[in-house]
Parts: structure tokens; C-alpha cells; sequence
């Protein structure tokens, strides 16, 4: 049996449209329902004097929690409306109460958050969209962290990837190599020279945090944090613990093992500006990085992107890029770099992205200073397959680099690779999707010391929406 509950005559008298005020009974149902044409009616005070009422008699109320976060929210009782929407996120049992308890979670946290509200807000979003009941509602919690992500000032990007990978060092495939014009003379490679199979950890964060906007500029400051970690296999650790045991029994004093791991911190400004049909950026970074534990180098590098749609199906795209980098010893290192292509979306949907490039490499050392020319085809299809999003990718490389002891008349590398891309959309949880990335590239040179070859698994995580 129902029990009824005792309700204010003011309340009685609004809900029934202006009749003088009495003192009725109704069942919690009924009560629920006066609560949600109070909020419909904005009639924020009858409808708090619900709610109490029916958590006086039902203190685990969900409809009753929610009731009073919504009303504290439109009072701007920040504090009330944080603890109503917790308890009510706590009570929900059904998936439209989730929905609906997500939902406003993220409301109060865009309204009532300070700093981090717009982050938290976007949280509680995707939760909602994880636990919508319909996919119409699925569809209308995406629009919504769509809207705050536009909105909001600062946006952020990580990335974890776990990669097996056939040549963890970029190392050579060859063994030894012969030194021109000394009658066959060969150097023996160390195995720290050749190609030694491991594992690539990274995680990384970047983002943005908008400064100004106008209606046809936006200032930016972005940043971005990079950790590699490198672990070679037994086999390659073998292969080393073998050859030092061998230098040493030759009385030579061999090097520490080696140490792959990168890390790099950087920070900039970032101006967007519209000019004409054409949007155009504008930018500086400066930042620093680390190699096997110890200083790399300090760099700046300035950049400069335009792109711009010829018609709805096609776009042109350019990058103009200088970097200065300021290697530990004192060396510096200067590169230019220029690129620019196409977007085609095709006729049944998809999308072809070519891509043409230059880039001039200026240092003290032989083996740094080069110039290169590249080439790159991109090709995702429409729509997912059998629930899977494919991704390919097509490139290839010419480097050139000056005569030196091991190439008398200079070195010549081509370098190819390709690449798929698989995110398991259907696998998504808030909005993330695992994705597997395959990887082939091969090297080849003219001094067998770079000739190489890759295969690698990427194993990581994207957003899908």
C-alpha cells in the first residue's frame, strides 16, 4: 500500500492552476509527477517543497535529489546542488535515471565547477552517453560534449600506445660494413648498431587553453608533455650481455648499456586568424628534450598553417616550419620544412588526403646535415566496417646527405613505409575506443650501415566522438 504524503496548501494551490489553497494527500507518484510539472512550469519554489516532502517520507527519493540539484542550480546554490546531484547519481538504478543523473552532474559542473567545471562537465557527459538508454539519447549527450568542447577554454588531448616493434633503436639489418677504398677493410657492428626488437611505451598530454577570441581570431597557449619508455626483449638483451662478455674477455672496455628512453616538455602561443575563405595560424614553441636519461637539446621552432575549402568536397592545405635546436656539446641544428596537399572527400563518402614535401636539415655533423623530399597518400573510407574505422596511410622519402668516409660521393636514402589504422568503435566505452595500428617501413641506402626495416603493432586508445 502507498504511502501518502502531506502537502503545503501554496503548492497544492499552484500545481492546480490557481485554486484556493487546501491541505490534500497524495501518493508518491502522483507527487513525482507534480515535481516534474513544477520544473516544467519553472515553479522552482513548489517544486523544492515537493521534493522535501517526498524525501521527509523517502529519504532514497532519486527523483526527489534531482529535483532539488535542478532547483539549486536555477538559485545558484553552487554547494546544493553539487550534494543533490551526488546522491542523486548515487540512487540512480535504472539506465534513464543514470542518464538522467550524468546529465546533470555535468549541468552542475559546467554551472557551478569553477576552473576545471568545463573538464568535469565533459566527464560526466560521456558517462552519460556510455549509459543512455536509446540511441537517440546517445546521440543528444554527443551534441552536448561536442558544445562544451567548442566552448570551453582549455582542451586537452592524451595518448597512451604499447608497441612491440622489430627495431626499437632504428638500428641496421647488416652485420658489418666495408670501408671504401681500403681494399675490402670491414668494420664489425656492434649489436648497439643493429636493429634490436622490444617494446615502446608512450603516454602523452597536450592541449590549448584559448587566451582571446573575436569573431574572426582566437589567441592560443598550448603545451604538450611526451614520456618514452623503451624495453628491449631477452633475445636483444642477450645479444648484448654476449657481445660485452666478449669485449671484456678481449680486454676492451665496453659501453653501458643502451638507454632509448625520450621525454620532451614544450610550450607556445598559437594565433587563428581568418582571411578571406582561408584560415590561417600563426606559431611559436620553445622546448626541451631528453635521450637515454640526459639532455638532448633546447629548441624553438616557428610555424605557420593555412587551409582552405575550394568547394564543399575539396581543400587546400600548406605548413611552413623553422626549427632551432641547440644540442648539448653547444651544436646547433637547423631545419626548414615546407608541405602542402590536398583533401578530396570522394564520391561515396570518403576521404583521400595527398601531401607533398621538402625539408633542408643544416648542421656541423655530415650525418645530420641533409635534404629531403617526401610524398604522402592518406585514404579513410566513409563509414566504419563491420563496425571498424580503417585509417591507411602511404609514404616514401629521399634524403640526401654529403660525401663522407663511408660514402665518398655522398649518401642516398629511401625510406618507405605504410600503415593501418583500426579503432574498434563498437568496443567504445565514454567515447573511447581501442585501436590497433600496424606499421611496416623499410630503409634503404647506399652505405649498408642505414639500411634497415620496422614492423611494429601499436596498441592505444582514441576518441570516437
Amino acid at each position: 500500500m502507498l504511502r501518502r504524503l502531506g502537502l503545503a496548501a501554496a503548492a497544492c494551490a499552484v500545481l492546480a492552476g490557481g485554486a484556493m489553497a487546501q491541505t490534500v494527500t497524495i501518493t508518491p507518484d502522483e507527487a513525482r509527477a507534480g515535481l516534474r510539472q513544477a520544473l516544467a512550469l519553472r515553479q522552482y519554489a513548489v517544486a523544492d517543497q515537493l521534493a522535501q516532502a517526498i524525501l521527509r517520507r523517502l529519504p532514497d527519493d532519486f527523483a526527489a535529489h534531482a529535483a532539488r540539484a535542478e532547483v539549486a542550480l536555477q538559485q545558484g546554490n553552487g554547494g546544493q546542488a553539487r550534494d543533490s546531484a551526488r546522491q542523486a547519481s548515487a540512487l540512480a538504478r535504472s539506465p534513464g535515471e543514470r542518464f538522467e543523473a550524468s546529465i546533470l552532474r555535468a549541468r552542475v559542473a559546467e554551472q557551478a565547477g569553477g576552473a576545471l567545471g568545463p573538464m568535469t562537465a565533459m566527464f560526466w557527459t560521456r558517462r552519460a552517453a556510455q549509459q543512455a538508454p536509446h540511441v537517440a539519447y546517445r546521440s543528444a549527450a554527443v551534441g552536448e560534449l561536442r558544445r562544451l568542447r567548442a566552448e570551453s577554454r582549455l582542451q586537452l588531448n592524451l595518448g597512451i600506445t604499447l608497441t612491440p616493434s622489430s627495431n626499437v633503436n632504428n638500428g641496421t639489418r647488416e652485420t658489418h660494413v666495408e670501408l671504401p677504398g681500403w681494399g675490402g677493410l670491414a668494420w664489425v657492428l656492434s649489436p648497439q648498431s643493429r636493429a634490436l626488437s622490444g617494446w615502446i611505451a608512450e603516454g602523452s598530454v597536450s592541449g590549448r587553453y584559448r587566451l582571446a577570441e573575436t569573431d574572426v581570431s582566437a589567441r592560443y597557449l598550448r603545451f604538450a608533455v611526451v614520456q618514452r619508455k623503451v624495453r628491449l626483449s631477452g633475445e636483444s638483451r642477450q645479444q648484448l650481455a654476449d657481445w660485452r662478455a666478449a669485449q671484456i674477455a678481449a680486454g676492451n672496455t665496453p659501453p653501458a648499456d643502451p638507454n632509448y628512453d625520450f621525454a620532451a616538455v614544450e610550450a607556445g602561443v598559437q594565433q587563428m586568424m581568418l582571411l578571406g575563405k582561408a584560415q590561417v595560424g600563426l606559431g611559436a614553441t620553445v622546448g626541451h628534450n631528453w635521450f637515454g636519461g640526459r639532455d638532448l637539446s633546447d629548441y624553438l621552432r616557428l610555424d605557420a598553417q593555412a587551409e582552405r575549402a575550394l568547394s564543399p568536397d575539396l581543400a587546400l592545405f600548406g605548413t611552413l616550419l623553422g626549427e632551432r635546436q641547440w644540442r648539448d656539446g653547444g651544436t646547433g641544428v637547423d631545419t626548414l620544412s615546407v608541405q602542402a596537399g590536398v583533401v578530396q572527400r570522394l564520391a561515396r563518402g570518403g576521404k583521400l588526403r595527398l601531401a607533398l614535401g621538402a625539408r633542408r636539415t643544416a648542421a656541423a655533423s655530415v650525418d645530420t646535415r641533409h635534404d629531403a623530399l617526401s610524398a604522402r597518400m592518406g585514404w579513410e573510407p566513409a563509414a566504419p566496417v563491420a563496425g571498424l574505422r580503417l585509417e591507411t596511410s602511404v609514404g616514401v622519402e629521399r634524403r640526401s646527405y654529403d660525401a663522407s668516409l663511408l660514402a665518398p660521393t655522398g649518401r642516398s636514402d629511401l625510406r618507405l613505409d605504410a600503415g593501418v589504422s583500426v579503432t574498434f568503435q563498437a568496443l567504445d566505452y565514454m567515447g573511447f575506443a581501442p585501436t590497433v595500428d600496424l606499421r611496416a617501413s623499410r630503409y634503404r641506402s647506399n652505405v649498408k650501415l642505414y639500411d634497415g626495416r620496422d614492423l611494429g603493432i601499436s596498441l592505444g586508445f582514441r576518441s570516437v566522438f
